[in-house]
């Protein structure tokens, strides 16, 4: 699995390291089964929250199908119970497709670790980055890249 394709890219994994450190480490990965199998081949532990199946049956990590609840994002009471106890030091968000503001409407759900957000190339995704750093206090840098595979945020 090659990174920089349709999951995260090169630069954005690198920041992830930096962050994380040397494997194992906990991360939480919201959508992007692609990124949690290239976490877990490199030793780090990923744990993902997707609304299908299909993402994520068969890997060897932990993972929750929260599909959504009235169209929204994930079935908030799934995610809640599922978190509880869980301590990880990154989460990179990838999903669920374009509707991502759920993830700042459920901010008290997480832990107060950084956050990289995929797909900035979208308006609502790279306005969502500024209003989670506004919200937590945090600051947001926005990596464009080359456009639409190599956009995303760190909100730290």
């Amino acid at each position: 699995m090659r990174l920089g394709s349709k999951e995260i890219t090169q630069e954005a994994w690198n920041q992830a390291r930096d962050i994380l450190g040397e494997p194992p480490q906990k991360v939480l990965v919201l959508g992007g089964a692609r990124t949690s199998q290239c976490l877990k081949k490199e030793g780090y532990e990923p744990f993902s929250i997707d609304t299908d199946v299909k993402y994520h049956d068969g890997k060897d990590y932990e993972y929750l199908v929260a599909p959504p609840k009235n169209g929204d994002w994930y079935n908030v009471n799934l995610v809640t119970e599922w978190l509880k106890g869980k301590n990880y030091k990154l989460i990179i968000c990838d999903g669920p497709g374009s509707n991502r503001s759920g993830l700042y409407r459920n901010l008290d759900l997480f832990r107060d670790v950084p956050i990289i957000l995929e797909d900035t190339w979208r308006r609502k995704i790279m306005s969502l980055s500024v209003d989670i750093a506004k919200k937590t206090g945090k600051t947001v840098t926005l990596h464009t890249g080359n456009g639409r595979i190599d956009s995303w945020a760190l909100i730290q």
